[in-house]
């Protein structure tokens, strides 16, 4: 029993693993799957270089696992997550930008979802990345709270509510969604008689 006990680094990374790959896995279903009507050469390129980065988080959480006290494994562990959440930023882009990919009317009304949960992800792990040679316990911690959030019913849409109000308040102006305490200006139109 103490042996396994012993092995319990392994567990944890495998585990983080599984998080991982399911999480980043149902963000590319919807951004393939329900954001788009077709794909062409360069989605299937992009997928091609999202799976590549992908494929590499067994390896990189079985190092995080067996030398969890190494800055060296926890900052190559955020490398391989950069690295994929970039790969899902350029299929994510390119899906939403491209002239030769039509777009469901899903995709219209989600695509700040996807992007705030891409970049969320991101901001976290470039922020573990750096604090990685510091305190490898909390650049695992920042590492996860993309997949934490991710699991929360509704927490990418506090997000963007979050993201709305203090756009406004930065640049002044009334968000869509969000009620603030400036009130809004009446129009007067002229009507014109014909």
């Amino acid at each position: 029993f103490s042996a396994v006990m012993h092995l319990w680094p392994l567990f944890v990374s495998y585990g983080l693993s599984f998080g991982v790959l399911t999480n980043f896995w149902v963000a590319h279903h919807y951004i393939v799957n329900l954001f788009s009507k077709n794909v062409n050469r360069h989605v299937v390129y992009l997928d091609v270089l999202f799976l590549m980065f992908l494929s590499l988080i067994p390896f990189s959480s079985s190092i995080i696992g067996r030398y969890n006290y190494l800055s060296t494994a926890v900052f190559f562990y955020g490398v391989n997550l950069l690295c994929i959440s970039f790969a899902l930023l350029a299929l994510h882009e390119y899906i939403f930008f491209s002239r030769a990919i039509q777009n469901t009317p899903f995709a219209k009304d989600n695509a700040r979802f996807g992007k705030i949960r891409i970049w969320m992800t991101i901001l976290f792990t470039t922020a573990g990345i750096m604090i990685s040679f510091v305190h490898t316990g909390l650049a695992g911690v920042l590492y996860l709270i993309p997949l934490v959030v991710a699991m929360i019913p509704g927490s990418i849409s506090r997000c963007d509510r979050l993201i709305n109000h203090y756009k406004a308040s930065f640049y002044g102006k009334q968000s869509t969604g969000v009620q603030t305490n400036v009130p809004r200006r009446k129009s007067y139109r002229r009507v014109s008689s014909s």
